[in-house]
This record gives structure tokens, C-alpha cells and sequence, in this order.
């Protein structure tokens, strides 16, 4: 089961990510770098989805992660009112921030993004189609948090790769075949928002056997969320704490900067987020695991699950980042054909590049606090980096504009991930924190380092020389090589790997 929704999480996130990337170029082509700084803002909006995603998806999870396998009429009786309940709050929220919104679009547009090139009523038509397109991304986030619950993650990842390619795919026909304008482009938001909703709904009423006439009756239930609602607002704290961690140098960086700058900051922040895609399909496939292995109390299969997990995620994303922060320069002219973006944002990409790594590194420890139902350390945590952060990012920006907003977020998780997954595999799976460090953090990274950084300075054409169409060859080769080396500093995964094989030739085969 995990294999399964291992595999169909990476090809999900793999395409989601592909799609979001490709189709820069045209939105750039049409709209220009103030029109997707428009884009970047909206990525803002959209982040305050995180607020309660993630303790609505760790209370989903923990409470419909036995309707897996064989559930009794009582417990799916109680998922269904669970969810219903989940789904009249956040359409309620959703219309509050929705309609804030919409009416303080013309107030956003003229005094805090400051457009040149796009007009004020411009960008306050694409701010109002932003509100409408927000309306939809709580529910939305709901029904992927159960899917995922319900292991129904094949099912979501088709729907997710569906939705991505209509959603990217379809905004670069729509600029480039109807209408070239900002409206055109946030009007298709919506669009696709309305029908991802729709899909995405109907597929947990379908996992859930709502078509059964008597759970049809169940309606919300305020008891219900009063139930459940302790360790979900906990982890929405969290989450409200984290976005504002997450987000602040963007809103910092919206205002203090031309809206030009603040797309170029906009397109490293989407080339540095791919790394995260590297490292949420593993966090998916195993965290309903550690739900189940934490309340039967059996810790030697939780940190067996957890050292393998972490060990393949160090393996997926580490490569990765380091390939994308040493070839920083040449992949966003690649990207977006623009030497001076380039010029400019290379540095910032670089150093987001690095904190992404050093940020998805503790997801997995964090899964096992929320798997124990522990979010005391990680609330008190962003509490006090919330305080400190905030000034240190304006005073960063303030004097080295982009770069030290880049250099900030690269810090910040920095000291992260030194405190909160350290503490949490202390108390949690002591036995493993060495491991953790070693194999997790310190020997992919060196290893990746050596191979990129040797690469970056060997290779013919060098930093200084335009990027041409061997930049993606030659980046492949890079990747294969990094991320060859680092599996074969990591024992349990080559391990695993090595066993499957040698079980697999090993099985006699059948002639035809």
C-alpha cells in the first residue's frame, strides 16, 4: 500500500510541478513580469489556505485512517458527519475571506502592489477574480486531506494531474487563443477552481459510500467539531504561524519593492517550491502510517518507517536542491529567456533553493509529533520565530533588497530544523536522532555538493557563457550522478532497494 501511493504521489507531484513550470514562459510572454507579480500575490492568498489544511488533514487522518480496511456502519456513520461538519466551516470561512477580499480589491491595488505597467483598475479586476477563485480552495483542500486519509491517494493524484494541467495549461491557451489580459487569465482561475472542487468532492462521497440512503441523511454536527476540534486548531495555529513564517518575505518584498522586482523574487520562490514536490508524496504515503504505529504504541515499526522514510526523502530532494542552487543562474534564462532576470535572481534562487532542502528535512519529524498528538513544541516554536523573524527579514530587505530577503528565509530554516528535529526525535524515537543527522542531513548534502559544485566549475561552457539547449542534458547527467552517490551512502534504502532486486531475479520465471 504505501509503495503504491508512494509511486502514484511522485508521478502526481512530479506532473503538478511540471505544469506549474512550463508554462512561465507564456504567462510572461503576455502578461510581464508585473502581471505575474499579479500571479505571485495570488500564490499569497492561496497560502492562507495552509492555515487549517494541515490540522484539518492530521484530523482527518487520524480519524479516517481506519475506514481503510473494513469499517463498522458507527465509524463511517461518524467519518460522514466529520467531513460534512469540515465542509459547512470552511465554505462558511471561505465566503468571510472571500468577500473581504473582493470589496478591499481597489484599496490592494492602488496602496499596497502599486502597479505601473497594469493599471489599478486592472489589477483590481484580477484581484476580485482572485477572491472568486480563493472561494474554492479550502473545500478543495478538505477533500484531498480525506482522499489521502482513505488511501485513496491513486484516485487523488489522477485528479490532482487533471486539475494542474487545466489549470496551467489551460490559462496559457486562454492568453494566448481568446484574450492576452490579466482578466482572461484570473477569470480561468476560477473556472478551474469550481470544477476541481466538484471533481474532488464527489470523489470522497464516493469513497465514503455516501450513495448509501441513510448516511445521505447525516448532516454537520457542531458537537462534532467541538469533539475534534482541540488538536485541529492546534495544528491550524501551527500552520497560521507557519504561513506567516512562510509568506512574510513576499508580503514584505510586495510592498517595500517595485512590483517588477517582486516577480523576479515570485519566479525563484516557484523554482525553489519544486523541491517541496520531492518530498510531500513520501510525506503522504507514510504519515496515515504513522498515525496507525503510534496509537498501537509499537515504536521499533515507527522508526523503521521513519529512518527508511526520511533516507528516501534526503534522496529525492537533496539532489535536487543542489542542482538547482549550483545552476541557479542558468536555469532561470533557460526558464524565462530573460538574462537580466537572471542576472538579478540567480543569487535569490540559490539561496530559496536552500532553505526549501533545510525546510521539507523536519516535515517527516513534524509528521510524528502530529502522529502522537504533540503540537505543543512546533506552537511555542513559531511563536518565538515569529517575533524574531519579522524584524530580521524587514531589516535584511530593507538594506539588501531581494538577496537578504532570500538569505533570511535561508537562515531561518537554518536554525529550524536544528531545533524543532532534533527535540522531536529526541523525545519521540531517541534512537534515531543520530542517524537522522548524519545520514538525513550532513552526508546527502556533502555529497551533492561535491558532485554539483565540481560540475559547476569543470564543465566547459561555465557560469558566464549564455545557456543553450544543452543545459538540460547536461543537468540530468549532474542529477544522475548526485543522486547515485547519494544512494549509496544511504544503507536502508540501498538496503531495500538491493533486497526487492535480488528477490525479484532470484523468483523463477515462466516461459511463454
Amino acid at each position: 500500500m504505501i509503495a503504491r501511493n508512494l509511486l502514484a504521489n511522485a508521478l502526481g507531484s512530479v506532473w503538478t510541478a511540471l505544469a506549474s513550470f512550463i508554462f512561465v514562459p507564456v504567462y510572461l510572454h503576455y502578461i510581464g513580469a508585473e502581471g505575474y507579480g499579479l500571479i505571485g500575490f495570488f500564490a499569497v492568498l492561496t497560502s492562507f489556505v495552509s492555515i487549517l489544511d494541515g490540522g484539518i488533514s492530521a484530523l482527518v487522518s487520524r480519524e479516517l485512517a481506519p475506514l481503510a480496511a473494513n469499517p463498522t456502519r458507527e465509524e463511517r456513520n461518524a467519518a460522514v458527519e466529520l467531513v460534512r461538519s469540515l465542509q459547512a466551516l470552511l465554505w462558511s470561512l471561505s465566503v468571510l475571506v472571500a468577500g473581504a477580499l473582493w470589496l478591499l480589491a481597489p484599496w490592494l491595488a492602488e496602496h499596497w502592489l502599486k502597479p505601473k505597467a497594469v493599471t489599478v483598475v486592472e489589477a483590481t479586476t484580477a484581484l476580485r477574480w482572485m477572491s472568486v477563485a480563493f472561494l474554492m480552495q479550502w473545500p478543495s483542500s478538505l477533500c484531498g486531506g480525506c482522499l489521502i486519509a482513505l488511501q485513496r491517494q491513486v484516485r487523488l493524484n489522477y485528479l490532482n494531474s487533471a486539475i494542474a494541467t487545466l489549470r496551467f495549461g489551460g490559462a496559457a491557451l486562454v492568453l494566448w487563443l481568446i484574450s492576452p489580459e490579466l482578466e482572461a487569465f484570473f477569470i480561468w482561475q476560477a473556472i478551474a477552481s469550481a470544477m476541481a472542487v466538484i471533481a474532488l468532492s464527489l470523489s470522497v462521497r464516493q469513497a465514503l459510500y455516501v450513495q448509501d440512503a441513510d448516511l445521505q441523511k447525516i448532516s454537520w454536527s457542531l458537537n462534532r467539531l467541538r469533539m475534534s476540534g482541540r488538536f485541529a486548531f492546534g495544528v491550524a495555529g501551527i500552520n497560521f504561524l507557519a504561513m506567516i513564517l512562510g509568506q512574510l518575505d513576499k508580503v514584505l518584498l510586495s510592498a517595500m519593492l517595485p512590483l517588477e522586482a517582486f516577480g523576479i523574487y515570485t519566479l525563484a520562490s516557484t523554482m525553489a517550491a519544486l523541491i517541496y514536490k520531492f518530498s510531500s508524496p513520501i510525506y503522504n504515503a507514510v504519515y496515515p502510517v504513522f498515525v496507525i504505529l503510534a496509537k498501537s504504541h509499537d515504536v521499533a515499526s515507527l522508526a523503521i518507517i521513519f529512518r527508511k522514510s526520511s533516507q528516501l526523502t534526503a534522496l529525492a530532494m537533496t539532489p535536487v536542491a543542489m542542482v538547482i542552487a549550483c545552476f541557479s543562474k542558468e536555469i532561470l534564462y533557460f526558464w524565462t529567456q530573460n538574462s537580466q532576470t537572471a542576472e538579478h535572481g540567480h543569487w535569490v534562487l540559490t539561496a530559496l533553493a536552500l532553505g526549501a532542502l533545510l525546510g521539507a528535512t523536519v516535515w517527516l519529524p513534524y509528521g510524528l509529533q502530529l502522529a502522537h498528538q504533540w503540537v505543543r513544541l512546533t506552537l511555542r516554536l513559531n511563536v518565538a520565530c515569529v517575533t524574531i523573524v519579522g524584524p530580521l527579514l524587514y531589516l535584511l530587505t530593507l538594506h539588501f533588497g531581494v538577496v537578504g530577503a532570500a538569505a533570511g528565509w535561508l537562515l531561518f530554516n537554518f536554525a529550524y530544523v536544528q531545533i524543532s528535529g532534533v527535540v522531536s526525535l529526541l523525545r519521540l524515537l531517541p534512537g534515531e536522532l543520530l542517524v537522522w543527522y548524519w545520514r538525513v542531513l550532513c552526508l546527502p548534502l556533502l555529497v551533492s555538493y561535491i558532485v554539483c559544485g565540481g560540475f559547476a566549475l569543470i564543465l566547459p561552457d561555465g557560469h558566464n557563457k549564455i545557456p543553450g539547449i544543452w543545459l538540460v542534458p547536461e543537468l540530468a547527467l549532474v542529477w544522475l550522478i548526485s543522486s547515485g552517490l547519494t544512494f549509496m551512502v544511504l544503507p536502508e534504502i540501498k538496503a531495500d532497494v538491493m533486497g526487492r532486486l535480488s528477490k525479484y531475479f532470484a523468483e523463477p520465471r515462466q516461459g511463454i
